[in-house]
């Protein structure tokens, strides 16, 4: 997910609801409910991690091959 870390960062900075934060939230729940939506992990299958920074933050998708299919396992982000 490009730029995840760069839309999440109005609520890594949290301080107060606004509106920025209240479109954030709508994006990020768009991302995270559309496809690819997160599936467990599997004993079998190639693992694949994708990695995002710049000067303020920093992302990362763990992904795993099923069946020539990329499936996300795992979101994470970082306001530096």
């Amino acid at each position: 997910m490009q730029d995840f870390a760069h839309v999440a960062q109005p609520l890594h900075n949290l301080t107060n609801w606004d509106d920025d934060c209240e479109a954030a939230f709508l994006e990020l729940k768009k991302w995270l409910t559309s496809t690819p939506i997160l599936v467990a992990p599997c004993d079998a299958g190639t693992y694949i991690l994708d990695t995002d920074a710049s000067d303020t933050a920093l992302g990362a998708m763990l992904q795993q091959e099923h069946d020539g299919q990329l499936h996300v396992i795992a979101y994470a982000s970082r306001a530096l």
